[in-house]
């Protein structure tokens, strides 16, 4: 049988064929994976590990409160569980306890945090706190802190900044 000869033109254009299609298949997965990157499940194994906040989120989320502000005490008896750590569970206890409309316990978790690390979370959180408590001058205190606490790079500062700003005059601070 005898053999038929290819041209380089053909084998050119074969291999360029071949390129444009390899290309418009990979751009078109870049553009799936930025429309749906947030909704794309990871592969199994490869998140993060579960925190205990993390957890008790969870179990907040689906209502056992109990059983998160559990996790959350454990994590906190746990003499190895480190300051930022801390700081974070106790935000969550706060967090806990005001979605129950239990604004004094809040309080005294949000405190506890404060004590670690201040900084907009917990202020804002413990002028909301003092506001639901009918404290005014606290909230407001707190509240002004909160807005020296913004960090004027980030994309929602203004819109935070005006909150907290109407929230002072709603309650009669001034700025």
């Amino acid at each position: 049988m005898a053999r038929k000869k290819v041209s380089k033109k053909t084998i050119l254009i074969t291999v360029g064929i071949i390129v444009a299609l390899a290309l418009t298949v990979g751009a078109g997965m870049l553009v799936w994976w930025l429309q749906h990157k947030d909704t794309v499940q990871q592969i199994p194994g490869s998140e993060a590990p579960p925190t205990n906040v993390s957890e008790a989120q969870k179990l907040s989320f689906t209502g056992d409160i109990d059983g998160s502000n559990k996790k959350l005490n454990e994590a906190l008896a746990n003499p190895n569980t480190p300051e930022q750590e801390k700081y974070d569970l106790y935000v969550q206890l706060g967090v806990n306890w005001s979605n129950q409309k239990q604004y004094q316990k809040a309080l005294t978790e949000f405190e506890k945090a404060e004590a670690i690390k201040q900084g907009f979370t917990v202020s804002h959180l413990m002028g909301e706190q003092y506001e639901a408590l009918g404290n005014k001058q606290k909230a407001i205190e707190y509240y002004k802190k909160a807005i020296s606490q913004l960090d004027p790079t980030t994309i929602g500062y203004n819109s935070n900044k005006r909150v907290y700003e109407a929230k002072v005059k709603e309650l009669g601070g001034s700025l």
